[in-house]
């Protein structure tokens, strides 16, 4: 009914007497809120949620595809326009160069973190004793275990 109504571009008030009390509606029509604006603020053309679950991943362009708590971080924080999409193109180089196993969120990379900095050292680190021990005992015990094999 929902999609129904959105298709017909009824306004608001009618979709709002529609929609009423169903927790589902208001769900479905507030994510596709969040995409539309996502869209227009993008310039990306929305075509669908994979495997039709409205909230889950959205694909736009034929190219994107994002979450909606990236999406909804995105506009909820005012992000500037391309950063999202900047992101999903350096998160898919880094792991075509063999970053499978250190992946950032969008809301890392919007907080200022890059790819070139992972899996780099601080300038000063302060680790506990305790901890260097511990690391040390664990490469000793997977060295040795690769060793028996």
């Amino acid at each position: 009914m929902l999609e129904k109504a959105l298709k017909q571009k009824q306004s608001k008030k009618a979709i709002d007497k529609l929609i009423g009390n169903d927790l589902k509606a208001q769900y479905e029509y507030c994510c596709n809120e969040y995409v539309k604006q996502f869209a227009a603020k993008q310039a990306v053309d929305f075509e669908g949620w994979v495997g039709f679950e409205i909230g889950g991943v959205a694909c736009f362009n034929g190219q994107y595809f994002f979450n909606l708590s990236d999406i909804i971080i995105d506009i909820n924080t005012k992000q500037k326009k391309g950063l999202i999409i900047k992101w999903q193109d350096e998160s898919v180089e880094h792991a075509s160069n063999g970053g499978y196993f250190d992946s950032m969120n969008y809301f890392s990379y919007t907080k200022g973190l890059r790819f070139d900095q992972l899996n780099k050292e601080p300038k000063e680190t302060k680790e506990m004793p305790e901890i260097k021990a511990m690391k040390k005992d664990f490469y000793r015990f997977t060295l040795m275990s690769m060793m028996t094999k």
